[in-house]
């Protein structure tokens, strides 16, 4: 039997993402693209692209 997979994302706890995903708030290209890395990053990232409207 093989020894469980851990991944970074679920080493460090969700906040801690949120604050690095933070301060790419104002590159759309990059929270695009880590909104389709990791689900639990999704609602930061859609957060911060939609964070206005114009």
């Amino acid at each position: 039997m093989s020894p469980p997979v851990t991944t970074a994302s679920s080493q460090l706890p969700i906040e801690i993402w949120d604050s690095i995903i933070g301060l790419n708030r104002d590159d759309h290209r990059i929270l695009a693209i880590c909104s389709l890395v990791c689900r639990a990053w999704s609602p930061t990232c859609r957060m911060h692209r939609f964070r206005e409207v114009r």
